[in-house]
């Protein structure tokens, strides 16, 4: 970095015509004069003290301004390729980077005079100082050479906060923009600064140094970096990724310029390029005489002016979209050069960026260096003079309108003068519809305003020392910014335009509101100088505790407003509110004190709740609501009808939960609300589930048999999953409808207090019951006239009638197994077809009413109470075997190894799935053809109708289940609870 730093004194000392030897004679006539001061051809060998310019001591002189006026026509109308802006706008903004905005000039103007100027406040940087300040949203904030960022109260000079950021001399002037301060530094880094808290938001390193401030347009940061990259680079102001950069054929290290979707940028050797702000697609270059050095461009409509230094000074226009029509080239008048002219051995001129006035015309200032070697030995000159002038044309001429010179220097070392190749661009004022020009001098710590019209000095202002090279002044709420030199920071108050006083948020710290647009107030600001029905407000809202960086709302009001209801807000999030007042001149008042506040409303509450029911406990699950403020979701349930919804359960970060500890066969309804982050509650969804296994119908889940029979139609499968289920009321079996459970041991129905656990609806489509076992009612299954059964694989048991065929219905009904009926079996009235199934320890086993047709095959009916058969007789393949069951006591009727039952079916019949060995036929009862059939050969342990095989053949055969049932219902009244399971249920 010592490299490139040294590299660019020399670019600049070259520029400057600073050379560290003059080579004779023949250099020095190679510098033009006036014909009148040219120098002779030999220079004298001596001199005497007579000789010697008054100025020869190193000191700083002064000329009072008396304007030059130059010949020409009166200021006319601008219009063509030269029309400009030549009226202020209403409303004005802040001084957030050189120049005021991006293309070099204010992009709105506040109305001040220079009459009056007097210090405001003062603060010190802390160091030395080369570039200038911006102002943005009440923050000043300024680098010192040693890489140190400050940010100050631009209305007392407090200071914010600091950043030491090391490195490199930092002499570019920083860049504000969206809460952001911009910094480009000698060594090559581009970084973002809070600015509110001088954070850093984001860094970049890159080949080379910045000398000059960066340009913020459109959330885009571009920069020059100088030797040895020279290169030109683009960054998304937000997150500072590159969004193009280039590699320029010269060194740049002047300051971009930007307007319309248009950067435009000068290099050391004089020529200037055009590129698309988007993409740095190059969209024209123009060679102009003199050197660029840090100078920038004034962009304003379609023109773009340029003042090169060099040999000359001369300023042009270029059109902004690289035409030639309406360009133009002006020579502006040179100072005398220093006496004795012979001596002088160089001259160069080094320019400020030039400034746009409030009534169209161009001011711009240039110094003229002068190196001097007028003593032997010759060749090492020792004088050097520096005379700065100002010039203000008029663009539509183009002419100088008037100039006049300002400070200058005589000094014996290059190192008085100023070495960084540009000066303190000047400062456009205007009020009333008069303009004014500041200029801040580069040579000594004074500040000048001059009547734009015609040159007439109306102020002056002076400090000790000098400014800043780069030391650009800003203009923003009533007070005029500079930085000198030393670090030291000057604030001036123009008593034209006095900023009023900030307002102040009505309401108390932490309100909430039940709206998302609440109104919000203020109090009107106090204004030294105008009346406040003519004070505007800016209002600024974000959620993160400052609204400098990145504001979620914003907006600017009428006049005497001092309320508004902004556009609906988001809710359960604190907001902080700030407001700042405008005057009609366009000064700006600091921001308010914040004020916090939220708004609160009602959540949606959850959607599409689902259940995967078993018999004890139950899933939910449900997509959880559209409201992104829901804190957690509420959950209750009762069980129907008349139980009362319990405690809340607050469910965070889940949709879905377990309940468990419910009472089998009990319906309930649970209840699911949203609550807010600030406890608001949603409307209640609701979803009634009976506390029992899953009921699938065409693959989707339902919460009750009942609810899946009523959307069953003919040819659908209803699905009972493993577990009991209880029927409240007689479950109606549509025509055509399958209903199949996993097993006879597995999938239970019991309808408690019911005549009829299953009835069936009439139709010409039978109707199929496979694979389940029926307890705990009168009827089993009724088969009413005109309706058709087939039944399959199903235990009867703990019923007063298992079966009953009323008279016009039709049934075939195999491999049942009917134990304990106190009444009877099986019932025929009217067609049953009966095959492999077993009767054992019914009141009366099977009763065929006269009249109805019965058929039976390989059916046993054993051990009943009265009888056997009644009305009927066994057909030729029905015997009674007597069966043992696993164990009766607990409902357990599939059939034990050694079973007289076992291999007892049709011999014709397929054995399906029974086990292996099978002996190639299947078992009698439900159990026959399923895996659960016991397996061929073993042994019972004994003989006869086991309905316990424990041994406890005294106990009803269903009351042991009763009881367990019971029981666990108890137990889940009492413990009904609820396990949360992020994510969804099962």
């Amino acid at each position: 970095m010592a490299l490139a730093e040294a590299a660019f004194k020399v670019a600049v000392a070259r520029s400057t015509c600073h050379p560290a030897r003059v080579e004779g004679a023949a250099s020095r006539r190679e510098f033009r004069g006036n014909p009148q001061d040219r120098a002779p051809a030999t220079p004298p060998r001596g001199r005497g003290r007579g000789d010697r310019d008054p100025l020869r001591n190193p000191r700083v002189r002064t000329t009072r301004a008396q304007p030059r006026r130059t010949p020409g026509p009166a200021i006319r109308s601008l219009l063509g390729a030269v029309l400009l802006f030549a009226g202020a706008p209403a409303v004005a903004g802040d001084w957030p980077q050189i120049g005021g905005g991006p293309g070099r000039t204010p992009e709105a103007r506040e109305a001040a005079s220079p009459e009056g100027a007097a210090p405001a406040w003062r603060a010190s940087l802390g160091g030395a100082a080369a570039a200038g300040c911006a102002v943005a949203d009440g923050v000043l904030v300024a680098a010192t050479r040693s890489g140190e960022v400050r940010a100050y109260d631009a209305a007392n000079g407090t200071l914010r906060w600091r950043k030491a950021l090391g490195g490199a001399p930092t002499t570019a002037t920083p860049a504000l923009a969206a809460g952001r301060a911009v910094v480009a530094t000698g060594d090559g880094r581009i970084l973002a600064l809070a600015l509110e808290t001088g954070a850093l938001l984001w860094e970049r390193a890159f080949e080379g140094g910045a000398r000059a401030a960066p340009v913020v347009s459109a959330d885009t940061v571009v920069a020059t970096l100088g030797f040895p990259s020279r290169r030109l680079v683009a960054l998304d102001l937000r997150t500072g990724r590159t969004r193009w950069e280039v590699t320029l054929e010269q060194l740049a290290y002047a300051s971009p310029a930007a307007s319309q979707d248009v950067v435009v940028v000068g290099t050391d050797a004089g020529n200037y390029q055009a590129r698309r702000l988007a993409n740095g697609e190059l969209l024209w270059q123009r060679a102009a005489s003199g050197r660029v050095l840090l100078s920038s461009v004034l962009v304003e409509g379609d023109s773009v002016f340029v003042l090169p230094g060099g040999a000359s000074a001369r300023l042009q226009r270029l059109a902004l979209d690289g035409g030639s029509g309406g360009d133009w080239t002006l020579d502006l008048p040179e100072p005398g050069r220093p006496t004795p002219s012979w001596s002088v051995v160089g001259w160069t001129a080094t320019s400020s960026t030039p400034a746009l006035l409030g009534d169209g015309s161009l001011a711009c200032a240039v110094r003229f260096d002068a190196l001097l070697d007028a003593e032997a030995p010759f060749g090492a000159p020792e004088r050097f003079v520096s005379r700065e002038r100002l010039y203000v044309v008029d663009p539509a001429g183009p002419r100088v309108r008037w100039y006049t010179d300002l400070a200058q220097l005589d000094a014996p070392t290059h190192a008085e003068v100023p070495d960084l190749g540009t000066l303190p661009p000047p400062l456009p004022l205007e009020r009333g519809g008069v303009p004014w020009v500041g200029v801040a001098s580069s040579l000594e710590a004074s500040l000048r305003f001059f009547a734009a019209r015609d040159g007439a000095l109306v102020g002056e202002h002076r400090e000790a020392g000098r400014w800043a090279e780069q030391g650009a002044l800003a203009l923003a709420n009533g007070r005029l910014h500079a930085v000198r030199a030393d670090g030291g920071l000057l604030a001036l108050g123009l008593p034209s335009n006095r900023p009023p006083q900030a307002p102040s948020p009505l309401g108390s710290a932490g309100e909430i509101y039940l709206e998302a647009s609440p109104e919000l107030r203020w109090t009107a600001a106090a204004d030294p100088d105008d009346a406040s029905e003519a004070i505007a407000y800016e209002v600024r809202l974000d959620d993160d505790g400052e609204v400098l960086l990145d504001d979620e709302f914003a907006i600017n009001t009428a006049p005497g407003q001092t309320t508004l209801r902004p556009p609906p807000l988001r809710s359960d999030v604190t907001y902080t509110l700030r407001v700042r007042a405008r005057d009609p001149s366009g000064a700006y008042s600091p921001w308010s004190r914040p004020r916090t506040f939220s708004v609160s409303l009602v959540p949606e509450p959850p959607r599409n709740p689902r259940a995967f029911a078993q018999a004890e406990w139950v899933d939910l699950s449900w997509d959880p609501s559209p409201s992104d403020f829901v804190r957690a979701t509420l959950l209750s349930w009762r069980a129907l009808p008349d139980g009362d919804f319990g405690a809340d359960l607050e469910l965070r970060g889940a949709n879905g939960t377990r309940v468990e500890g419910l009472r089998s066969g009990t319906r309930y309804a649970f209840r699911l609300r949203s609550v807010s982050r600030l406890g608001r509650v949603s409307a209640p969804v609701f979803l009634e589930v009976t506390a029992q296994p899953p009921v699938l119908l065409g693959g989707i889940a339902y919460a009750a048999l009942e609810d899946a029979l009523a959307a069953a139609r003919a040819g659908d499968t209803i699905q009972l999953a493993a577990g009991r289920f209880l029927v409240t009321a007689p479950a109606v079996l549509p025509p055509g409808v399958t209903l199949r459970g996993e097993s006879p041991h597995l999938t239970r129905v019991a309808g408690f207090g019911l005549h009829d656990v299953f009835a069936l609806a009439p139709g010409s489509e039978p109707t199929r019951l496979e694979s389940l076992a029926v307890f705990s009612g009168t009827r089993g299954v009724a088969v009413p006239a005109g309706a058709r059964l087939e039944l399959r694989n199903v235990v009867f048991y703990d019923l007063d009638t298992g079966l009953s065929v009323e008279a016009g219905a039709e049934a075939i009904a195999e491999h049942l197994t009917v134990v304990g009926a106190k009444r009877r079996g099986v019932f025929v009235a009217g067609q049953l077809q009966l095959g492999d199934s077993l009767f054992c320890r019914n009141r009366i086993g099977i009763e065929r009413s006269p009249g109805a047709a019965l058929t039976t095959r390989y059916v046993s009916v054993c051990d009943s109470e009265e009888r056997n058969w009644l009305g009927a007789a066994p057909g030729d393949t029905d015997r009674a075997v007597h069966p043992t069951f696993r164990d009766a006591d607990l409902g357990d009727y599939r059939i034990a190894a050694g079973s007289a039952s076992v291999d007892a079916a049709d011999p014709d019949e397929s054995v399906g799935d029974e086990p292996s060995p099978n002996g190639g036929r299947a078992n009698l009862g439900a159990f026959g053809t399923l895996v659960d059939a016991a397996p061929s050969g073993g042994s019972s342990g004994g003989g006869g109708c086991a309905l316990a095989s424990s041994g406890a053949s005294s106990t009803h055969p269903g009351l042991a289940t009763l009881l367990l049932l019971g029981i666990l219902g108890s137990l889940g009244a009492l413990r009904g609870r609820s396990t949360n399971r992020p994510g969804a249920a099962r």
